[in-house]
């Protein structure tokens, strides 16, 4: 668990990852596919979760259209 402290854009201009500052003082990079929000108290918080809600539906809605199946044959058990 951590507090996010910064939030990283790529070159196209879309956030991808943050900088999350955990209990032992140590700041991690992760992307927002890995974050959970557990516990929101400030109101800064709270627009950093909805900022990241809305980018990860962006992203949800452009990966609905180029995911493809791929169906492995099974065998027999």
């Amino acid at each position: 668990m951590g507090k996010i402290e910064e939030l990283i854009e790529s070159k196209d201009g879309e956030i991808r990852a943050v900088k999350v500052k955990v209990s032992n003082g140590h700041l991690l990079q992760r992307p927002l596919n890995l974050l959970y929000p557990m516990e929101l108290a400030e109101t800064k918080s709270n627009e950093l979760v909805n900022e990241i809600e809305q980018i990860n539906e962006k992203c949800d809605e452009k990966t609905d259209d180029t995911i493809t199946t791929n169906k492995r044959r099974q065998r027999p058990a």
